[in-house]
Order: structure tokens, then C-alpha cells, then sequence
């Protein structure tokens, strides 16, 4: 029987898209189970250390996030791996690669036209975190080119003619270095 459990976090989450195909911003509302009790503070480090970065390497006007904590009937809840950033890099990639879905675009195109550009850096984000570097958009180029991105369609094609499936994901995690003063 384990002492702690790592964090389940479902989250509802929405991000409105302007005729542009830029993020205009951000909303999620993650559900936080935290067990059957409270025993110590780790029981709530990934509820609330996943929000600063619930936006990602996107850049948003605006955002908002609600984190609602509840109990359940299963051990106390402690951090993993990550404390909740995991969670919210979930969040944010699902929910662009929902929007490039709809959108009928390609997930790295949209991905790029929404990452924070270098020269909107240093930069607040609205929930809180604050980036001082990044090259995003060319920390995408290289993993696409290794991975031969382009030619994914053909060994995809190739796999379902063998009757096997075969996807492809991207994630761009960001990790705090710092916390904040209080």
C-alpha cells in the first residue's frame, strides 16, 4: 500500500482563436485530487506550482486559471516527477493541438505562430510567471529535423498499409528556475 500517490489532475481547459490564428488567451479549470486527507504541504504543491506554466511557451494576452481542490478516497496525493508541471504541459499542447485540428493546420505551424518571439522577452505572463530567455521556435527546428518531420506522412502510410498505427507528438515543456518572492 503506497504512502503518497502521484497527482490526478483532469482539467477542463479552453484557448479562443482569432481569425489570425493567434492564441487570444487562455482558460483552465483543473480538478485536484489531494486524497483522502491533508497531511503536509506536498499534498498541494501540484495544484498550485503547475500554474505559472499552465501557458506554456505560448504567448497569451490574457489567462485565467481556477483550481479547485478535492478529496477523495485515495492516499494522500505528493509530487512525482515535476509537481504539476507535467499536468500543465498536457493542458497547453492538447489544447493546441485540438485548435490546429479545427483550424486545419499543421501542429508545428501553429505551435510556431504562437510561441513567445524573442523580442517579447523579458516577459510577465498573465498567470504570474516571468521568462527572461527563450528561443523557442528554433529550440522546435532541430527535434523536427532529426526526427525527419516532413517525411512522417510517407512512414505513416507505410505503417497503415501494414496494418499498423503510427503517430507522431510534440511537447514543449517549461520549467521553472526560480521561485518567485512572495
Amino acid at each position: 500500500m503506497p504512502t503518497w500517490s502521484p497527482s490526478g489532475s483532469p482539467s477542463s481547459a479552453a484557448i479562443p482563436i482569432s481569425a489570425w490564428t493567434a492564441c487570444a488567451g487562455a482558460r483552465t479549470h483543473p480538478l485536484a485530487n489531494i486524497g483522502a486527507y491533508l497531511s503536509a504541504i506536498r499534498s498541494l504543491l501540484a495544484t498550485f506550482s503547475n500554474v505559472q506554466t499552465l501557458v506554456g511557451v505560448y504567448y497569451f494576452p490574457t489567462a485565467h486559471a481556477t483550481v479547485l481542490c478535492l478529496h477523495s478516497n485515495t492516499s494522500p496525493r505528493a509530487p512525482y516527477r515535476g509537481a504539476g508541471r507535467p499536468e500543465a504541459t498536457y493542458v497547453i499542447e492538447r489544447m493546441i493541438d485540438e485548435a490546429a485540428v479545427e483550424l486545419d493546420l499543421d501542429q508545428t505551424e501553429l505551435r510556431r505562430r504562437n510561441m513567445i518571439a524573442p523580442e517579447r522577452l523579458p516577459l510577465k505572463t498573465p498567470l504570474g510567471g516571468h521568462y527572461d530567455y527563450g528561443g523557442f521556435a528554433a529550440n522546435l527546428d532541430e527535434p523536427l529535423k532529426m526526427a525527419d518531420y516532413d517525411g512522417f506522412p510517407a512512414r505513416r502510410a507505410a505503417s497503415q498499409a501494414a496494418g499498423k498505427l503510427r503517430g507522431i507528438g510534440l511537447a514543449h515543456p517549461i520549467e521553472s528556475a526560480g521561485a518567485p518572492s512572495m
